[in-house]
């Protein structure tokens, strides 16, 4: 894939997928959902 068709943004700190924040007590699979990458492919 040519690189200026992808796209990226960090949104772990910013677009939680569920109310564990740092600090908190969650389990390791919810901080684990909250850290992500999301790839887009741009046509």
């Amino acid at each position: 894939i040519d690189p200026t068709r992808l796209n990226y943004e960090g949104k772990g700190e910013t677009e939680l997928l569920n109310d564990c924040n740092d600090g908190m007590m969650c389990s390791m699979a919810q901080h684990q959902e909250n850290e992500r990458i999301e790839l887009m492919i741009v046509q």
